[in-house]
């Protein structure tokens, strides 16, 4: 009866009555379940038939199992409400009963008051004739009644059945329209874990690096970066206080390089430059200098595997010689290798001595691209179904290949040229002070018949200096320039002395000038010279002093002069013992003036030091001092102006390269520009 009652439930909702007749559904709806509920309620009295007592009225149980039997008709016919009452049953015959005496030793049974069980049941009366039912057809457009049948009268109202269990979940309903977009966001899901790095193309990879002990360092470049990057910090054994370090590319020592660098210590800074040399010559603090210090430095090579372009480097590089003021050197520096071959290899070699220990070298390599930067994952809400719980993305997939660059534009157009402005500017800072005339070197205080340092150091032979007889000097100044042709020429003068040597310290606020004159015949050492010279004056530099060096040369010794005549001697006396001599004679006439050749000579532009040739010459010496000298003659290409020597104060010397040439040094205070007047004169 139950399922029959649920089945008419789900056909009476399938019609669609709810929408025809509201009143109408919601009778046969209660109708229905309250069917149910008493079928329910029957079922579970059933169940407890057998404790009949629990049931307060038996008629109403009798009444219940007639409703839930149902007339057996159809399952679309709904049975009408309960007839009248059956007759009540007839009770049935007692039972026997046992007699049961107690007594103090047991118990015995003999005839007993106590009544024994109760009897069964007795049979069902008959039933009650039913009644007349509503005969209920159901159809597609609703429901309809027959008029053959008409309803009895309303019966008594049972009890209430017991709640039954929940049914079964119908299917879902249809999905409803979309809603419209919200302008509001919705709250940002929670971060998904962190995904592996990728490659990064934009930071320097370490290659290799080395701590050498020899006298050399060479680092094999493999051929899969773009740039490359060399930082070093080292110190030599050469008991100097600074030894030279060669850096050269792919072991070449032809005539390929160039360098233009600005050497700064103290308040001095010095530009100079280098082209066509057989390496990049550095400097490293060596065993000279004081303890602790190094040379060290920054190199970056550009675009190392380009066969279109030379190679083109720059180095940021420092070395210390003392702790003293103006010894702490800083060089930027900017090279250029003559080579379209690629890179790949590079080494630093020292010129003497070995590295010592805590030197290091370590290469580095970049690559071109741009690093890839690869942003968060963001968990995200279904956009369709918002009541949704927060869906975490999948793993990201792996990233695309950079795109090339595009093509540069074409450079924008000229503005218009401002209009001239008359009123001056401000007047500049004054310029840093320039160094002293003559040769750049420093003193080293060692007294060892040995090179002093290359380059540009210079030394004595004994440490009290009125007691110095020797001045060691290296062939090249501080700056690299080789000037042992001109040192061999100091001692070229018959006169005597040779000439004189003047040191000055280049720091404007020192003392310090040392007086020397040359005495006798120059001998080579091989990298350096020995100077033989008389002390004059001065007091001992100190170790590592900036000096400068100067040289005047005596002229050559006068022709001698004619012999006087012999004296008179008396006759009378003519036999005597002894000769009285005559008077002296006339002293010799003075050779002829020393003849200079005036001539006038382009210096070129903004510079303070260089040399320049004298040619179209004939008959010269080989190896004679030139004397050469700033005049104050006409100049024709400057309107016949002459110089202000005061002003320029540009010094000069000089040599015979060969019978056809003079080559001249010069060196002025402050930069100079254009044609100036000189003479020069070829010694005797």
């Amino acid at each position: 009866m139950s399922e029959v009652l649920d089945t008419l439930l789900l056909k009476l909702n399938a019609t669609g009555l709810q929408k025809k007749d509201q009143q109408l559904y919601d009778f046969l709806r209660n109708l229905l379940r309250g069917t149910k509920q008493i079928s329910d309620t029957v079922n579970l009295l059933q169940n407890n038939s057998s404790n009949p007592t629990s049931v307060t009225n038996n008629n109403v149980l009798q009444f219940l199992d007639f409703l839930d039997s149902g007339s057996g008709g159809d399952s679309d016919v709904l049975p009408g409400p309960p007839g009248i009452q059956g007759i009540q049953g007839t009770q049935g015959p007692a039972g026997t009963t046992a007699q049961v005496v107690f007594s103090e030793d047991s118990i015995s049974e003999s005839d007993s008051l106590i009544p024994g069980p109760i009897g069964p049941q007795g049979a069902a009366g008959s039933a009650g004739a039913s009644g007349i039912t509503t005969n209920i057809v159901f159809t597609e457009d609703g429901i309809s009644e027959s008029d053959s049948l008409i309803p009895g009268p309303q019966g008594p109202a049972g009890i209430n059945g017991i709640i039954g269990r929940d049914g079964a979940t119908g299917p879902p309903g249809f999905d409803g329209n979309d809603g419209e977009d919200s302008n509001v966001p919705g709250p940002i899901g929670l971060t998904g874990p962190q995904g592996p790095t990728g490659l990064s193309g934009g930071d320097w990879v370490k290659i290799d690096e080395q701590n050498p002990t020899g006298n050399s360092v060479t680092f094999n470049v493999p051929a899969t970066f773009t740039h490359l990057r060399i930082l070093w910090s080292g110190r030599s054994s050469e008991v100097v206080a600074a030894s030279t370090l060669d850096l050269r590319f792919n072991g070449d020592t032809g005539a390929n390089y160039d360098l233009q660098q600005n050497r700064a210590h103290g308040s001095i800074n010095t530009a100079g430059e280098s082209l066509g040399a057989t390496s990049i010559s550095l400097n490293i603090s060596a065993a000279s200098s004081a303890a602790g210090n190094a040379g060290f430095g920054d190199l970056i090579i550009f675009n190392y595997l380009d066969t279109n372009l030379h190679k083109h480097a720059f180095m940021t590089q420092g070395y210390k010689t003392s702790n003293a003021s103006g010894n702490f050197n800083s060089l930027p520096i900017a090279i250029a290798w003559r080579s379209l071959v690629a890179i790949n290899s590079v080494s630093f070699t020292l010129a003497a001595g070995l590295f010592v220990a805590g030197s290091k070298f370590s290469l580095y390599g970049i690559y071109g691209t741009t690093p890839i930067i690869t942003p968060p994952f963001i968990p995200w809400l279904d956009p369709e179904y918002p009541e949704d719980p927060l869906i975490i993305p999948g793993p990201r997939g792996t990233d695309g290949i950079i795109g090339v660059n595009g093509a540069i534009g074409p450079p924008g157009t000229d503005g218009d040229d401002g209009l001239d402005s008359i009123i001056p500017g401000p007047i500049g800072p004054q310029g840093v002070q320039g160094y002293k005339g003559g040769f750049r070197y420093f003193f080293s205080t060692s007294t060892i018949d040995s090179n002093p340092g290359t380059p540009g150091f210079f030394r004595y032979n004994n440490s009290t200096i009125a007691s110095v007889t020797q001045i060691f000097i290296n062939n090249s100044t501080w700056f690299s320039v080789d000037i042992s042709a001109f040192i061999n020429q100091w001692d070229d003068s018959t006169g005597s002395p040779k000439g004189f040597l003047i040191i000055t310290a280049n720091d404007v606020l020192s003392s310090v000038v040392n007086v020397w004159q040359i005495t006798g015949t120059i001998v080579d050492g091989g990298v350096y010279k020995k100077i033989p010279v008389t002390y004059v004056a001065g007091s001992l530099p100190s170790s590592l002093q900036d000096m400068e060096v100067e040289f005047y040369r005596t002229g050559d010794a006068g022709s001698q002069g004619l012999q006087g005549n012999v004296g008179f001697i008396e006759p009378e006396i003519f036999d005597d013992t002894s000769m009285i001599p005559g008077p002296q004679g006339n002293t010799g006439s003075t050779g002829p003036a020393a003849i200079m050749t005036d001539f006038t000579k382009d210096l070129g532009a903004a510079d303070r030091s260089g040399t320049f040739d004298i040619t179209g010459l004939s008959g010269l010496t080989t190896d004679k001092v030139v004397t050469v000298i700033q005049t104050a003659a006409k100049i024709t290409s400057k309107g016949d102006a002459r110089d202000e020597f005061e002003m320029d104060n540009i010094q000069l010397t000089g040599y015979v390269v060969d019978a056809n040439t003079i080559r001249v040094y010069w060196q002025a205070p402050s930069v100079v520009v254009g044609t100036y007047a000189f003479a020069y004169q070829v010694s005797g």
